[in-house]
C-alpha cells in the first residue's frame, strides 16, 4: 500500500467520522425541541424512557465517533510514517476533545430536560 492508498482510507473515516457527528446533532436538536415542546407535560416513566433511549443512542454515536478518530488517526499516521518516515501531526487530542465536547452536550442536555421539568410554572 502507497501513501495515497493510506490518505484514501484515512479520508473515508473522515466522511464516515462527519456523518456520525451529524446524525450526532440531529439526535441533539430533537431531544432538545422535544424536551422543550413536551418535557413538563409528560409522566415520569415516560421521561425515563426517553431519556434511556436518548442516552443509549448517543453513547452509540459517541463511541462510533471515538472509534472513526481512533480510525483515522491510525491510518493517517501510518501514511505520514510511510511518506515522511515520522509523524508530523497527532490527532489522537483532537479526537478525544471532539468526543469530550459532545458527551458534555448529552449532559447539557439532560439538564436542560430537568430544568424543563422541575420549572415553577408562571
Amino acid at each position: 500500500m502507497n501513501e495515497a492508498d493510506l490518505y484514501q482510507i484515512a479520508m473515508e473515516m473522515n466522511h464516515g467520522l462527519q456523518t456520525e457527528e451529524q446524525t450526532f446533532l440531529t439526535v441533539l436538536s430533537g431531544y432538545l425541541i422535544a424536551a422543550y415542546v413536551i418535557g413538563a407535560k409528560v409522566t415520569r416513566s415516560q421521561i425515563v424512557i426517553f431519556n434511556a433511549i436518548y442516552v443509549v443512542v448517543a453513547c452509540g454515536l459517541l463511541y462510533n465517533m471515538h472509534d472513526y478518530w481512533a480510525n483515522i488517526t491510525h491510518w493517517f499516521t501510518k501514511a505520514q510514517t510511510a511518506e515522511f518516515g515520522k509523524v508530523m501531526v497527532d490527532l489522537t487530542l483532537r479526537g478525544e476533545l471532539t468526543v469530550l465536547a459532545c458527551a458534555s452536550m448529552v449532559v447539557g442536555s439532560l439538564y436542560f430536560m430537568w430544568s424543563i421539568r422541575h420549572s415553577e410554572p408562571e
